[in-house]
């Protein structure tokens, strides 16, 4: 997907919507007139830097308590979308609101009632939802955290920056032999947690992958049939067009 800002406003010089999902390392904006979309990212450290365009309302999800305020108190326009907005039954109080609206964007953009979301960010999530109602999940340590978890916790194992797909099941450098094992151990755990999860409801389920490790690992994860990395952005979009 691309990442640059593309110069466009309408008529007006004013954008309809902002919509802005707020992850733990990083926030994604996209701006909506009748004309283009405009995305933008920004990392959370620098979240001091930034400027909303002008618009008509902006739309939020954030799972940083810390942003939501800063947010709220410096844009009287804003609304932050709270669970009872999106119609789910048996959503926990606790659940994060990206989950959350994972959920109801997979519902409204693909009419079905049972999904299973999978989230690859910081963290990794499997959310579940059966005939509209909420029905539990899974929480994994994301790639990156398992990356900087090895290189934080031993003494000489390096960073491991970038990490893809079809990595060997066997490798015999250091690096390399990290890279596999945490592609090996991400991928064929999603995998078989998702297979397991939908015989035991016994039922089909549609699999929705969103996140930002999502385009890097799509031919290791064969049980998910939807890949949509704007998934929550369009979720908010549909809840308020």
């Amino acid at each position: 997907m691309a990442k640059k800002e593309l110069s466009i406003t309408n008529n007006t010089g004013l954008y309809h919507r902002a919509y802005i999902d707020v992850g733990n390392t990083q926030t994604k904006i996209v701006y909506r007139n009748n004309i283009e979309y405009v995305e933008k990212h920004i990392n959370n450290r620098n979240m001091k830097n930034l400027v909303i365009k002008p618009v008509e309302k902006i739309i939020l999800s954030s799972v940083v308590p810390s942003i939501t305020a800063y947010l709220k108190a410096k844009y009287a326009n804003l609304h932050s979308v709270e669970r009872a907005e999106l119609n789910i039954m048996g959503l926990s109080p606790n659940i994060g609101i990206d989950r959350c609206v994972n959920l109801y964007a997979s519902k409204a953009l693909y009419d079905e009632k049972n999904v299973i979301v999978l989230d690859m960010g910081t963290a990794t999530t499997i959310t579940c939802m059966k005939d509209n109602e909420f029905i539990g999940g899974l929480i994994f340590p994301g790639m990156g955290l398992l990356a900087s978890s090895l290189h934080t916790h031993t003494a000489q194992l390096p960073l491991v920056q970038q990490i893809m797909a079809g990595s060997e099941l066997l490798a015999k450098e250091t690096e390399v032999a990290m890279r596999a094992g945490i592609v090996n151990i991400a991928c064929r755990g999603i995998n078989e947690s998702l297979k397991a999860i939908i015989k035991a409801k016994g039922e089909k389920f549609l699999v929705v992958g969103t996140g930002g490790y999502i385009l890097a690992m799509t031919e290791s994860l064969h049980t998910v049939n939807i890949i949509n990395h704007h998934l929550l952005l369009k979720g908010l979009e549909a809840l308020y067009p």
